[in-house]
């Protein structure tokens, strides 16, 4: 996700929140299993000194966004229990961002890897102030840079969320209510959640949503 402009310095990690992404409830077969028993829970462990309220109105305000197409994102404290029904991903917030370090980026992921996120806080900080809208653009970023995990592809639309750059008519809008996902974004993120929750079998599968809402996990 890119800005109209970047800050300089030197990177400096400044909190990590881990992301589980929960797969199912137990170790029953896979086939037949809908959506709706998919949630992705997030763990934060926050060393930023980001204003307490902020970060809390952005991790409700993501949660929210999430819940309008049916994933339900959960925050906590700590850090994650490793469980063979869990993929963690890894966002961290970083501050003191070269200029020319992922120039003009508010953040970035490996959405082929699936594990982590870097969100460049100092350049969302800088937008935010200069338009009002810091806990809302930190809730769209997180909420873009997670889908990109999602959906495990490297994607962008022409309007909403997941747009490339978003521009001030964008953050305007932000002020009075969150930004869209496409059909598109929404195919994609349930697309990917499956998968993910074939990847959890003994033998990595590809799935295949059905027009009913049903996963199945195919060889």
């Amino acid at each position: 996700m890119f800005p109209p402009e970047a800050t300089g310095g030197n990177i400096k990690i400044t909190a990590a929140i881990l992301v589980a992404v929960m797969l199912g409830t137990g170790a029953r077969p896979l086939q037949a299993r809908h959506r709706k028993e998919e949630k992705a829970i997030a763990y934060l462990d926050d060393s930023a000194g980001v204003e307490g309220m902020v970060l809390l109105d952005a991790q409700s305000l993501a949660a929210r966004m999430f819940r309008t197409v049916g994933v339900r994102l959960e925050w906590h404290v700590g850090r994650l229990a490793p469980s063979p029904f869990e993929r963690p991903l890894i966002v961290e917030l970083v501050t003191n961002t070269p200029e020319n370090f992922h120039r003009g980026a508010l953040a970035f992921t490996g959405p082929y890897e699936r594990i982590h996120i870097t969100v460049f806080y100092d350049r969302v900080y800088e937008i935010g102030v200069h338009s009002r809208i810091t806990t809302q653009l930190l809730a769209h970023v997180l909420v873009h840079e997670i889908t990109h995990i999602l959906q495990g592809i490297t994607r962008h639309s022409e309007t909403g969320i997941m747009k490339a750059h978003w521009t001030p008519e964008d953050y305007e809008e932000m002020q009075l209510r969150p930004l869209s996902f496409t059909r598109k974004d929404i195919e994609l993120i349930q697309i990917g959640l499956a998968d993910l929750l074939c990847a959890t079998e003994q033998h990595p599968r590809r799935a295949e949503v059905l027009s009913t809402g049903v996963v199945n996990c195919r060889d």
